[in-house]
């Protein structure tokens, strides 16, 4: 009781020094803007008969939730709301504050309790920017939650409030926002349009911290789209910055996003060296997200280093945070990787139970998603028409062209011939019917490609137009409620986009190959070891098929082959898969591999039935298939065989296709050998 009375007693002090204050509190504000933090803090502290003023301490919480120290905010703004005699402006900033503080450490309830009465407080002021942040604070939240569409229409309602506002600290934040939707509903081109937006307002605020901070993500966005090149610098020189700014949070998310790239690159000692340093800023916050993945990002890195022990260790850290944080994809992750630890340590039971739960949690991740796929799949199908139409008329256009340029070129040789006929006759009639086939031989190739690249299209469309037919019919359904049994029409709807989702990737992958983007690593690999794992691989796919598996290997121990392991397995597995689905039981699948000094030989066959002569020559045309209606049940996109060729062009070898002598289909690869083990 004395301590309150002394406190009220300051509080009323305060009053009378309220110039003082206003100073004291305006250079903080600054320095805090400018990443000054622990300067700000002393600039509070200097008087000390201003220790216990209510303004002083708001600030204080502040610079705590800019040090990520969410529990010492909290502790400080609590019992300001108890204070007597306070303005609405004071109340509101109290309220939004704590807010923020509960949603940082993943107290949605109490979150939502603060931001709802900073909202009531702002609307009975009548401030726009005030009830604009209201609404964005609210927006950020049902977003953590899920809720998707309240968030974004909350987003959108602050940015028309905020239009003629000059608060450029909330028009960065709600655009930050907004690219925080756009990402997560996956619209890249909205996404980085709203995070460049939220950098430019952020760097006229001043203020270091959030311009450092959406620098970050910027990178981040770049290292989403697997543009590495520039992300790995852009987060160096984000790091260099918030290193500066002692922005442990976002310097813990910086390395994380570092350690994710170097992985994925198979770096894994650095990648190692940035999910320790990820872990070293998370443990100097009070962020549980951040701890979070730094423990995740761990085990994962020790699962790559076959080291299960340590793995488990660091998930041991992370199980509480799972538990608080009540989010299907967090348990999820944690699930996943427990699987994987306990699969290494050979203790399949556990590994077992854990991968039933991760996923369990992933189906309940994916069905608060499904809904949203099906419009973005939508959404892309409408950018796909409006593509093909303007294929159209640029092709229109070229056409004309051609054809312009083709009796300019026509006028200009006439004339040209009739000037110098006398004396070069026989070179300018020889010269023009050079021209002209070459004029012919261009036409009719662009008219081919032309032609190649609208039955590409038709295909296409032809291909995506029966699985989205299905996917309007299943939601039509949902909406009005005709379905009985929603798991089941869930179900469908998820294989459908599957379907989908396998179709744009061939495509894309295929692309690649023909457009010679696609990295190819060539290393040394010992062959016989590569043929073992090609027969453990099959073996497992013709014991599901219930088909029976024949190897026929003659390789000598020392042979090496230097090829890409990864594109040569997946040309083989897509081979033998393409056996199984298309092999009737009970039949056989037969690898057969030999080597010389020169090159390898790989055959794959199987049994009955086989493929028709007039087919045969087909069969590596793109989106070709045998039996139309088998393949598609079979989940089949017709670019298998496509991808096959083109990846084994691109290692520098050969496939080719004839009746195998046991009735079915014969796939024979050779492959330039280049030197062998001594």
């Amino acid at each position: 009781m004395k301590r309150f009375t002394l406190l009220l007693a300051a509080w009323a002090f305060s009053l009378s020094a309220a110039p003082l204050t206003s100073d004291t509190i305006s250079e903080a504000v600054k320095l805090t803007k400018e990443g000054k933090l622990n300067v700000a803090l002393k600039t509070l502290e200097r008087e000390k008969q201003l220790i216990f003023q209510p303004q002083v301490n708001l600030q204080r919480a502040k610079i705590a939730r800019e040090q990520a120290q969410y529990n010492l905010a909290i502790e400080l703004l609590s019992p300001l709301l108890t204070l007597p005699e306070q303005t609405l402006e004071f109340r509101y900033d109290v309220n939004k504050e704590l807010g923020v503080n509960f949603r940082r450490n993943m107290n949605t309830d109490k979150a939502e309790y603060y931001y709802l009465a900073a909202k009531q407080i702002a609307l009975s002021l009548d401030n726009d920017d005030l009830i604009a942040q209201s609404i964005i604070n609210l927006g950020v939240l049902y977003e953590a939650q899920g809720a998707f569409d309240k968030a974004m229409d909350l987003q959108i309602n602050a940015q028309k409030m905020l239009e003629n506002s000059d608060n450029y600290e909330l028009k960065a934040a709600n655009y930050y926002n907004l690219f925080g939707l756009s990402n997560v509903l996956r619209q890249a081109t909205q996404a980085r349009f709203f995070l460049e937006q939220a950098l430019v307002y952020d760097k006229k605020t001043g203020h270091k911290r959030n311009t450092a901070a959406t620098a970050l993500t910027l990178a981040q966005l770049s290292a989403k789209e697997d543009d590495y090149q520039n992300a790995i610098p852009q987060l160096k020189e984000a790091i260099s910055l918030l290193e500066q700014l002692n922005a442990n949070e976002s310097l813990s998310s910086a390395h994380g996003t570092l350690f994710s790239i170097y992985l994925k690159q198979n770096k894994l000692n650095k990648s190692l060296w940035h999910a320790k340093k990820e872990k070293a800023y998370a443990e100097m916050t009070q962020s549980t997200v951040r701890k979070f993945w730094s423990y995740i990002h761990l085990a994962q890195a020790y699962i790559k280093h076959k080291q299960p022990d340590t793995a488990l260790d660091y998930l041991a850290q992370a199980k509480p945070f799972e538990a608080q944080f009540k989010s299907a994809f967090f348990t999820h992750q944690y699930n996943l990787y427990s699987s994987k630890a306990y699969a290494q340590k050979e203790n399949y039971e556990e590994a077992y139970s854990y991968l039933l739960n991760a996923t369990a949690n992933f189906k309940t991740f994916a069905k608060n998603i499904e809904e949203r796929d099906a419009v973005t799949i939508k959404k892309r199908l409408d950018n796909l028409l409006k593509s093909l139409k303007l294929a159209q008329e640029e092709k229109k256009h070229a056409l004309t062209t051609i054809e312009l340029e083709n009796e300019t070129l026509q006028k200009r040789i006439w004339l040209l011939a009739s000037l110098l006929i006398s004396v070069v006759s026989g070179f300018i009639i020889y010269a023009y019917y050079i021209k002209q086939k070459n004029t012919h031989y261009k036409a009719q190739m662009y008219q081919h490609n032309l032609e190649q690249k609208e039955q590409m299209l038709a295909d296409i469309s032809h291909e995506l137009r029966t699985p989205l037919s299905v996917l309007k019919l299943h939601i039509e359904a949902l909406e009005h409620n005709l379905i009985d049994d929603k798991f089941l029409a869930y179900g469908k709807i998820n294989d459908k986009i599957a379907q989908l989702n396998n179709l744009i990737s061939d495509v894309y992958q295929l692309s690649q190959l023909q457009n010679q983007a696609m990295y190819i690593n060539f290393q040394e690999i010992n062959l016989q070891q590569l043929t073992q794992k090609f027969m453990s691989d099959i073996k497992v796919l013709t014991e599901q098929y219930q088909l029976r598996f024949i190897s026929d290997i003659d390789v000598a121990a020392n042979t090496v082959l230097n090829t890409d392991q990864s594109k040569l397995e997946q040309v083989i597995l897509n081979l033998a898969k393409n056996a199984c689905l298309y092999t009737d039981a009970p039949g056989h699948v037969r690898l057969k591999v030999r080597a010389n000094k020169n090159q390898v030989f790989i055959q794959l066959d199987d049994s009955s039935p086989g493929v028709s002569d007039e087919d045969l020559p087909r069969l590596f045309d793109r989106l070709y298939r045998v039996d139309k209606s088998r393949s598609r049940a079979l989940g089949g996109s017709g670019l298998g065989l496509s991808i096959c060729q083109s990846t084994i062009t691109a290692l520098a070898g050969n496939i080719t296709l004839k009746h195998g002598k046991s009735g079915g289909l014969c796939v024979q690869v050779t492959l330039p050998l280049y030197k062998t083990l001594k």
